[in-house]
């Protein structure tokens, strides 16, 4: 006596079932294993360009695609610039490229923060929404998906697929997205931080270098002093010329130990008005003590090292070294003078 054709379906039926349900679970063990993989390749370096290509290939995996770009967003400059590209080729989207961000399909997915399906057939109608979607679809890519990339609350940038197979992404595949985006988005972040401090360090090592070099090939004398302490900081080749000392020598006294007895008074009232604001710089005429004992008369220009209506304490750059000290940097200009300006004007003027 056979089976009933009804119970054998239902025994079909949930043969099925479990086979779906097995299915379903490796292949959400699958995802998840990949998404693991995503992250900890894109969290493996600060320079992320260098892992890319590897990401992309575990993206492949669970989405497929005939182009994958990551968009970085900076509404304020409103610009995006191109991050990162694999895939067909679409004209002025090239990798490292810069564009206006308004009118783009980024924008609105930075503005609403949510991930988006373009795969309408009236491409008409979605360029005159966005119309720097006309080369994407020129190019034959006509499914379009895009997610937010945040971190700490912040739209950084979009992650964008692409496909020349119409209707190629499902709901199913924009939450993937949105699970690769989240595991990727704050080593992005990072990553670019640390580029623009990288940029930011070069930057100031070349202004630096330029400081440095006109500061050692000044005509003048030049020093950096620390004002509580009187301690010379930095000096340059031409002011130990002119004091007659050397560079170690300088750095290893101060400037009242070198200023002659009779002008150590001359300072005290301008840098007091300095200090309190009611004057920016200050020049005038003194001796400095050579180190054979001879006096030199030098003109200097007096200025802080603090910007305009700031605290001198702890602005200039000696309180690197002291965070009490502020600092002047005094400028000896012209050679040395050995008389004072009223008699060498005297014995300019003096008959022959």
């Amino acid at each position: 006596m056979g089976s009933s054709p009804s119970v054998e379906r239902i025994v079909d039926s949930k043969d099925k079932a479990m086979r779906r349900s097995r299915e379903t679970g490796e292949r959400t063990v699958e995802e998840m294993a990949i998404i693991a993989e995503i992250g900890r390749l894109i969290s493996s370096t600060l320079n992320i360009d260098e892992v890319y290509e590897r990401f992309t290939a575990e993206v492949r995996k669970l989405i497929d695609f005939d182009r994958l770009a990551v968009n970085l967003c900076n509404v304020q400059e409103n610009t995006l610039r191109i991050a990162y590209v694999s895939g067909a080729v679409i004209d002025g989207r090239r990798q490292g490229d810069s564009l206006v961000l308004a009118g783009t399909l980024s924008e609105e997915i930075i503005r609403t923060r949510t991930g988006m399906l373009v795969q309408s057939e009236n491409m008409d109608e979605i360029v005159e929404r966005f119309p720097s979607l006309a080369a994407t679809f020129q190019a034959g890519l006509c499914s379009l998906m895009a997610i937010p990339l945040i971190y700490r609350n912040e739209a950084i940038g979009v992650l964008h697929f692409r496909s020349k197979k119409p209707n190629a992404y499902t709901g199913q595949d924009l939450r993937l997205a949105e699970r690769i985006g989240g595991q990727i988005a704050g080593a992005i972040a990072v990553a670019q931080l640390y580029q623009e401090l990288k940029e930011t360090e070069t930057s100031l090592r070349e202004s630096e270098s330029r400081f440095r070099a006109l500061f050692e090939q000044s005509a003048a004398g030049v020093a950096e002093i620390d004002m509580n302490a009187g301690r010379f900081l930095t000096v340059n080749r031409r002011l130990c010329e002119i004091i007659g000392r050397t560079k170690e020598e300088l750095l290893a006294t101060t400037f009242e130990a070198i200023t002659h007895p009779e002008d150590l008074q001359l300072h005290v009232e301008k840098t007091r008005m300095m200090l309190a604001g009611e004057i920016d710089h200050y020049s005038m005429e003194k001796r400095y003590l050579r180190k054979d004992g001879e006096a030199v008369w030098v003109e200097i220009s007096v200025s802080p090292l603090w910007k305009h209506g700031e605290t001198p304490v702890g602005t200039s750059p000696s309180s690197k070294t002291s965070p009490t000290a502020s600092g002047w940097r005094q400028r000896t200009n012209g050679v040395p003078n050995r008389w004072p300006r009223c008699m060498r004007r005297a014995l300019s003027s003096r008959p022959n």
